[in-house]
C-alpha cells in the first residue's frame, strides 16, 4: 500500500504540530474579555428564548387535567366492560 500524497497547500506537512507563540498578558486579558462578552450575549439569547416556570405552570395544569380525564375515561370503560360481561 502506498501513502497518500500530502495536500497541495503552502504547508507541506499540515499535520505537524507547530510551536505555540508567546502571548503577552495584555493579549490574554483581551481574549478573556472577548470570550466573556460572547458568553454573556449567548446567555442573554438563551434567557430570551426559554420559558420560565411561571409561564409553564398553566400549560402544565391543562395538560395534567387532560391526561387525568383521558385516564379516567379509560378506567371507566374498562370497568363497564367487566361489569357488562358478567
Amino acid at each position: 500500500m502506498s501513502v497518500p500524497d500530502p495536500p497541495a497547500d503552502d504547508d507541506p506537512e499540515p499535520w505537524a504540530r507547530k510551536a505555540p507563540r508567546a502571548v503577552s498578558e495584555a493579549e490574554l486579558i483581551v481574549r478573556i474579555d472577548e470570550r466573556t462578552n460572547v458568553l454573556l450575549s449567548e446567555i442573554r439569547t438563551i434567557k430570551a428564548t426559554t420559558v420560565t416556570r411561571a409561564e409553564f405552570g398553566p400549560v402544565k395544569a391543562v395538560v395534567y387535567g387532560m391526561v387525568a380525564l383521558i385516564m379516567t375515561t379509560v378506567i371507566i370503560a374498562l370497568v363497564s366492560l367487566v361489569l357488562t360481561s358478567r
